[in-house]
């Protein structure tokens, strides 16, 4: 995952050293309308930060808006380099 993430202008992100996310940090040149468009067209879907926080917490925790944990667990090595491809290329396209 890290060699098909490296390198853009849409995010920034800190190679994880264990567990089973990463976390892309949106960069505010982002346009995160255009992303989701993109991600609609093309059947992905993505968790941004502030669903895993409470209702009471969200104002604290805003900046998680511009988060996506994405996870690394669940499919073979084949789908996930799939997925990470494409969902990089929505992210590159959504840059302002």
């Amino acid at each position: 995952m890290d060699s098909h993430l490296k390198g853009s202008e849409a995010y920034t992100y800190t190679k994880p050293l264990g567990g089973y996310f990463f976390y892309l940090y949106l960069n505010d040149n982002f346009n995160i309308d255009k992303f989701n468009a993109l991600l609609s067209e093309n059947s992905i879907g993505v968790f941004y930060g502030i669903i895993f926080v409470t209702a009471k917490e969200r104002e604290r925790f805003k900046f998680l808006e511009r988060q996506i944990r994405i996870s690394f667990a669940y499919l073979d090595d084949d789908k996930i380099e799939e997925g990470i491809k494409l969902l990089r290329q929505c992210l590159d396209a959504s840059i302002e």
